[in-house]
């Protein structure tokens, strides 16, 4: 399909390759843009390029990566569902390639944020569970700090870096409308393979 998604191409061709790989990359995206040019009044990615990956994964058991060529995060309708892998990259530049292939061939672990997701959802290569969650008072008062902690392990093959953070609710706020989960505290962490770290925070 063409980027603004308006028509297929090559289809037929694109099908029949798809059924001999054993791995398949489909780019998606958006053309670069500057100000009024780029206001959008849907997130959504253009139906003909969903299309094409839904078309592709029907045709195929072949993993599919999707590498999303862009300049904000986009919405990506049933992509997640069909899809092994998805690498936004923004707008690398022509320098871009090399650092996209090594995400795809799993060197770095990268976490990003998508609006089809909570702030803060992102995947690397490795498996991180969260357990033993403690909160020191269900009471909240002044000058009386809550201590909330954590413990992370990492249960996949690759070491990572994660991120963890701490989100509060507010279920009413005078005047406003609050947050829905509103960061307050994250703490950056190297988790080895099998290892286990308490994350402390204290509001």
């Amino acid at each position: 399909t063409d980027i603004d998604g308006s028509e297929f191409i090559e289809l037929d061709d694109i099908l029949a390759a798809a059924k001999s790989a054993d791995k398949i990359v489909i780019g998606l995206g958006e053309h670069t843009y500057a100000e009024n040019v780029g206001n959008i009044g849907e997130l959504l990615l253009p139906e003909r390029q969903l299309g094409l990956v839904y078309q592709i994964a029907a045709a195929t058991n072949a993993s599919i990566a999707v590498v999303l060529v862009q300049g904000r995060p986009r919405r990506l309708g049933k992509i997640p569902e069909v899809a092994d892998a998805i690498v936004n990259a923004y707008l690398p530049g022509e320098y871009g390639g090399l650092p996209i292939a090594e995400i795809l061939y799993g060197k770095p672990a990268y976490s990003d944020y998508n609006p089809q997701w909570a702030f803060g959802y992102g995947l690397g290569y490795s498996t991180i569970e969260y357990s033993n969650v403690t909160v020191s008072n269900s009471v909240l008062a002044m000058d009386i700090p809550i201590t909330v902690s954590v413990v992370v392990t990492n249960t996949g093959p690759y070491p990572q870096k994660e991120v963890v953070m701490l989100f509060t609710q507010q279920f009413y706020r005078f005047n406003l409308a609050p947050e829905n989960n509103r960061l307050r505290k994250f703490a950056k962490v190297d988790v080895a393979v099998g290892a286990s770290i308490e994350v402390v925070f204290e509001l």
